[in-house]
């Protein structure tokens, strides 16, 4: 969860056999807890002196070319339906369980039995039944874009692996190394390269349609658990930061009117500390 690039992950992986039931629900803390306690730490220090210092929010222009600075609420407030207080107890409560049950399933008793989307279709089941949420509002307003996304990402992984095409590929990356008899650390080599090359220029939903079908091939080509690839490259592809055009999340804010440089000067030095750290992290932890 979390991302387009994860669930795309977990997508591509349950396509091959013996790992149909994909990531766990903590498999990437190694790599992720540390790179989100140094960006924490960045934005509290260094990265908030350098947001002031690039957008200048005390400038007479700062609003310029904003259009939620302009943006008003045309409706009435006193127009809309009040909640009843039950609804917003019982959408919390079932938060909460759910929550409980994602992070049961990474633990060893109930990975077998728990599962990420069984759960999370079972809350909104309960949530649709009790009447609690609306389905037809709920409906018009899901991300088709990103569903469609993980659902064609699935497909082009599974049709790379029916037609060979993401062996061929993976057998090309190898072929400098040794090919299938290369050693485990001259696979990382050809491995890591691929997936942490500098990427911020990339969507991450473009990234992950075409990696996660060639670094499994390559991982099982080596005789070893393809897990820790697919999880540096689903991390790999959550670091395009410095352009507005990485991910969905950054072209959302682009009617506020930052620009290529804005993106540039903040997100550039913070993607380099970030790749360090999940490399280091990655090659600590995972390979």
């Amino acid at each position: 969860m979390g991302s387009v690039s994860q669930g795309a992950a977990n997508a591509v992986l349950q396509g091959y056999e013996g790992y149909e039931v994909g990531m766990g629900m903590f498999d990437m803390s190694v790599a992720m807890v540390p790179a989100a306690i140094v960006q924490i730490i960045w934005w509290g220090t260094i990265g908030y002196n350098m947001l002031i210092w690039v957008l200048k929010p005390d400038s007479p222009g700062f609003d310029k070319n904003n259009a939620f600075s302009v943006a008003n609420f045309s409706g009435n407030i006193n127009d809309q339906k009040e909640i009843p207080a039950w609804k917003g107890t019982l959408s919390i409560v079932t938060l909460l369980i759910c929550i409980a049950l994602f992070f049961l399933s990474g633990v060893a008793p109930f990975s077998s039995k728990l599962d990420i989307a069984i759960v999370a279709l079972l809350g909104a089941t309960f949530l649709f039944v009790t009447g609690t949420v609306p389905v037809k509002e709920s409906l018009a307003n899901l991300p088709w874009d990103v569903l469609v996304c993980i659902g064609t990402i699935s497909a082009l992984g599974t049709a790379l692996d029916v037609s060979g095409g993401g062996q061929v590929l993976a057998d090309a990356v190898l072929a400098p190394f040794g090919g299938q008899n290369a050693s485990i650390p001259r696979g990382h080599c050809g491995n890591l390269p691929a997936v942490l090359r500098p990427h911020p220029l990339h969507a991450e939903q473009r990234r992950s349609g075409y990696d996660y079908p060639v670094v499994i091939p390559m991982a099982m080509s080596l005789g070893i658990s393809p897990l820790p690839w697919v999880i540096v490259v689903a991390v790999g592809t959550n670091l395009a930061i410095a352009t507005p055009i990485g991910t969905a999340v950054n072209m959302q804010i682009l009617p506020a009117g930052y620009t290529f440089k804005d993106f540039a000067l903040l997100g550039g030095p913070l993607w380099l500390i970030m790749t360090i750290v999940v490399t280091v992290c990655s090659v600590l932890f995972l390979l």
